[in-house]
């Protein structure tokens, strides 16, 4: 689990998860990172846009910042999350009477519906 360290005067901050497969990929990723900067990803929007636009030029399909999110709403309800858990996992903040004050949406049960889903990307 991955909480936020910052607070938005604007948006509601949710924590992240990620599984053993992201883990192993972020270290990875993290020895070519520069040292200095502490940031997760050391990167800002302009430049991952380009990104994905050049990885889109390998692929018959646009890859966007967006589509992984469609991707991961789509896998996850597959696996039998439901909405109002995939809603929150996507960072969209509650806005219903029973999601704002009598569903559990503490890290430990979100953290225990991702672990549920068994969602893996490479396998």
């Amino acid at each position: 689990m991955v909480v936020p360290d910052k607070e938005s005067s604007t948006k509601e901050i949710w924590p992240t998860f990620y599984n053993h497969e992201a883990a192993e990929a972020f270290e990875q990723f993290r020895e070519e990172c520069d040292p200095g900067d502490d940031r997760v990803f050391q990167t800002t929007k302009q430049p991952l846009n380009r990104k994905f636009r050049h990885v889109s030029e390998g692929f018959s399909l646009k890859v966007t910042v967006q589509r992984p999110r469609r991707w991961f709403a789509t896998a996850v309800s597959r696996c039998g999350v439901d909405a109002k858990y995939i809603h929150t996992f996507c960072g969209r903040t509650l806005s219903s009477v029973l999601e704002k004050h009598y569903l559990d949406y503490s890290p430990d049960r979100l953290n225990e519906i991702y672990d549920e889903a068994g969602l893996t990307v490479l396998k």
